[in-house]
């Protein structure tokens, strides 16, 4: 079987083919620096409108709005709202007494009730688990290896998970969320210290950004054609992550639109080399960072070869033992059973040896390694391009650079060593977060505009290059940028000004003048409906069905395969915990979250798709998963109220934030009547009726879409 890097590498060969000569990269010119993305954002003034707005957001999109003689739609009604604006900031919906504290809060003060609210649901646990989320697809995390059927599980990676969660839920400043996951271990002289704070494990733990790319190597197996794959894999996340470019393309010549060169991608790559050096490859699973600094690390490692040299030596004299006795008996293939049923003082003598052995190994000290990445003790190899991307053909020696349309002119790129450390990911990180930079806070906003509103002011959220498409809403863009340097990288606080924004409080409604002058709601003149993505919808069902775990943090919850090639979880506290503490493992992805397009993590996935397939509707009606959380969700409106009526009002307001209308509690007595008609006296009759009308609420459009 080819080799994944293999073949991927000879496909970029063939199409580099009719490309420019390696040896000569293009200069870049003054020009090829006014595009607008190689420019540092400018803040633009506010536009003033005859009428008022909540936020500057408002001004930006009403000045377009009012060029084709259009205005946002009036405020979607509060159920929308509150289910709105759950979802978005926690993936899971609005519980009935949240719902009824609000719509008390929002009849006397609406304004401020719905910021109060907002407030509370950025102070929420959920909202960084929900957020998280999104940030692991940008990093492409997994909780095994990939390649194929070997697929080895990375045990520690969930500390990686969780420092995301953590790190959005104590609003980390972006800037040093960014700089922890570049260089973590570049921050502190944690190999010195008289011991790791909670600071440095944190900084360290972030670094496993890093080593979330598929990595098939381990010891014995170390094929330069997958090495090579992993640090462009790496490199691809860090460009589509921070930079919204795709530097990748630049891997085997010169990147074909933007001004990036062939000569640009290795002298980015470099400043990686000193931790992932290809000639000095450290395979996945046998590297990491020690939870404790280094003089302790090599104590601990001392004493567990000590202990091992000890078990080795009590199983080298069992083994003598063994054979000695089996000579005695004339019986070479007798077992330990065996010889210690026959031979009292062979049972007696290996009993002492096994218990001596358990004590030795219960000296045996953990020594945990965290899935970070820190610099290789040593010289790092020379940096070198690698012409047409091919590891066999090196080409000129490069340094360290970040590519050169994105500087200033005359721009050095500079470093500061440490101990046992290059200090070249530092730098990277303090430039990346330098206010002049182009792209870090404009791509940032940009993501999380496109999350809030369904489509990013950049549509190609992860290609701000010339290949890309230009944005709907430069100042605006550009305004939200600066906003969030101004603001001190503060996530939440950009979650607020979007969110309380009249364009994001507005309904869904499309009259015929939008249609006709914004067809694709690219001016934002009314709220865009989106489907829940996979987690939500099943982290919702399992809310409302009263089964939702609430363990947070610590090793994934496993999953299981099926009989019928499916992927399920158990029905116990561990499977029924939130998605985003569900394993990821590549091989088998949780079937229901990948119906939802849920991505499988071949690189990274700075943006999903979501499709509509009859599968969904198929898994939600059919599947196990529904079944048995339809029958909770039963068993729990039954327990809520005593008659029909009230069941049905409990159960809208539980999926539906809302009252059930007339003709819907006729439908459902209707059929509840027919059900318990066609049961007679069976006992289970009328849990099996509500068991039915539960699988049909929870596969409305309703339940699934955010309104």
């Amino acid at each position: 079987m080819v080799p994944r890097a293999l073949t991927l590498l000879g496909i970029a060969m063939i199409g580099s083919t009719i490309l420019a000569d390696e040896k000569t990269p293009p200069t870049i010119t003054a020009k090829d620096r006014e595009f607008w993305a190689f420019q540092t954002p400018k803040r633009p003034s506010v536009p003033k409108l005859s009428e008022p707005v909540r936020n500057p957001i408002d001004a930006f999109l009403l000045v377009k709005l009012q060029e084709k003689g259009l205005s946002f739609n009036p405020e979607a009604s509060k159920e929308v709202l509150l289910r709105r604006v759950c979802f978005d900031l926690t993936g899971l919906p609005p519980t009935i007494e949240m719902a009824a504290e609000f719509f008390k809060e929002y009849a006397a003060k609406p304004q401020a009730a719905y910021e109060k609210l907002v407030d509370k649901l950025l102070a929420s646990p959920a909202y960084g688990e929900r957020w998280g989320r999104h940030w692991l697809d940008l990093a492409g995390y997994a909780d095994s290896d990939g390649y194929l059927d070997a697929d080895r599980l990375r045990p520690q990676a969930y500390r990686y998970r969780d420092y995301v969660i953590q790190a959005h839920n104590d609003d980390l400043p972006y800037s040093q969320f960014l700089t922890e996951q570049i260089a973590g271990d570049e921050l502190s002289d944690w190999r010195r210290a008289e011991e790791l704070t909670p600071e440095m494990i944190r900084q360290l733990t972030a670094t496993g950004f890093l080593r979330n790319a598929l990595d098939p190597t381990y010891p014995g197996y170390t094929e330069p054609n997958e090495i090579h794959q992993v640090i462009s894999d790496t490199m691809q996340i860090v460009g589509t992550t921070f930079l919204g470019l795709t530097i990748q393309c630049a891997r085997c010549h010169d990147h074909k639109f933007d001004p990036i060169s062939h000569k640009d991608y290795y002298s980015l790559q470099n400043i990686f080399t000193p931790a992932l050096d290809p000639n000095r490859w450290q395979p996945s699973g046998t590297r990491g960072i020690p939870m404790v600094p280094e003089a302790e690390a090599a104590r601990i490692k001392e004493h567990n070869q000590k202990v091992t040299a000890r078990v080795a030596e009590l199983n080298m004299t069992l083994a003598k033992l063994t054979e000695t006795h089996r000579k005695k008996i004339k019986n070479p293939k007798a077992t330990e059973a065996e010889l210690s049923e026959k031979v009292p003082e062979y049972k007696t003598e290996m009993e002492k040896i096994k218990t001596a052995v358990a004590a030795e190994q219960a000296l045996t000290k953990e020594l945990i390694l965290l899935r970070g990445l820190s610099d290789i003790e040593g010289k790092p190899s020379e940096g070198r391009i690698l012409l047409r991307g091919d590891h066999n053909k090196p080409g000129p020696v490069v340094g360290s650079a970040v590519p050169e349309v994105l500087a200033p002119s005359g721009y050095k790129f500079e470093t500061k060593e440490g101990f046992k450390t290059s200090g070249r990911r530092l730098a990277l990180a303090k430039w990346l977060t330098d206010p002049a930079n182009p792209l870090t806070a404009r791509v940032q906003v940009n993501r999380m505009w496109a999350q809030h509103f369904g489509r990013g002011i950049v549509p190609t959220v992860a290609n701000f290059g010339k290949s890309g498409v230009t944005p709907t809403h430069p100042e605006l863009l550009d305004y939200l940028a600066t906003e969030f340097v101004r603001t001190g990288w503060s996530m939440k606080a950009m979650h607020r000004l979007m969110v309380n924004s009249s364009a994001y409080r507005q309904s869904s409604e499309l009259d015929s003048a939008k249609k006709q002058a914004d067809p694709n709601n690219q001016l934002l003149g009314r709220w865009r409906p989106r489907r829940l993505e996979g987690e939500a919808v099943r982290d919702s069902v399992l809310a409302v069905a009263g089964k939702l775990s609430e363990e947070r943090f610590g090793p994934a919850a496993p999953v299981v395969p099926q009989k019928d090639n499916s992927v399920d979880t158990a029905d116990d506290p561990q499977g029924n915990r939130r998605s985003v503490y569900l394993i990821v493992r590549r091989s088998k992805h949780l079937t229901l979250l990948d119906l939802f397009d849920t991505p499988m993590m071949e690189v990274n996935c700075p943006q999903r798709s979501s499709s509509t397939v009859p599968l969904q509707a198929l898994a939600l009606l059919n599947s196990p998963f529904s079944e048995r959380n339809a029958t909770a969700l039963a068993e729990r409106i039954l327990k809520a109220a005593a008659s029909d009526e009230e069941r049905i009002a409990f159960a809208f307001k539980l999926l539906y934030t809302r009252e059930a209308r007339p003709s819907e509690i006729e439908k459902i007595r209707g059929f509840l009547a027919a059900i318990k008609a066609e049961q007679g006296k069976k006992p289970t009759a009328l849990k099996d009726a509500w068991t039915q009308v539960a699988v049909v609420l929870l596969n409305s459009n309703e339940f699934v879409y955010v309104p």
